[in-house]
């Protein structure tokens, strides 16, 4: 029988518009990125599993799905892009 997970994925949108800002912005968005989890941890309530599409930079988002789904995910990039194009063209994002 399959085993079900109610997971709620936390999002927080942040926009500025000064580049001054940049800087406390990103580090105001990790401070509270940090206790969210840190609390969710301390609760028991801490999945390892981070949508992709909302990670921070610097969150191991691979992590979360598994030792077996990530090698299997690795093996299909391998088949498909042996030479790494897209890792090499294609910018920002999460890479295997």
């Amino acid at each position: 029988m399959p085993l079900f997970i109610t997971l709620t994925v936390f999002h927080c949108a942040t926009f500025w518009t000064d580049a001054k800002d940049d800087s406390s912005m990103k580090q105001g968005s990790a401070e509270l990125q940090s206790w969210v989890e840190t609390t969710a941890r301390e609760r028991g309530l801490l999945h390892p599993f981070i949508y992709m599409n909302y990670a921070l930079v610097g969150q191991k988002v691979y992590e979360g799905i598994g030792v077996d789904n990530r090698q299997r995910m690795k093996a299909t990039k391998l088949k498909y892009d042996p030479e790494n194009v897209f890792g090499r063209i294609w910018r920002g994002g999460f890479k295997l």
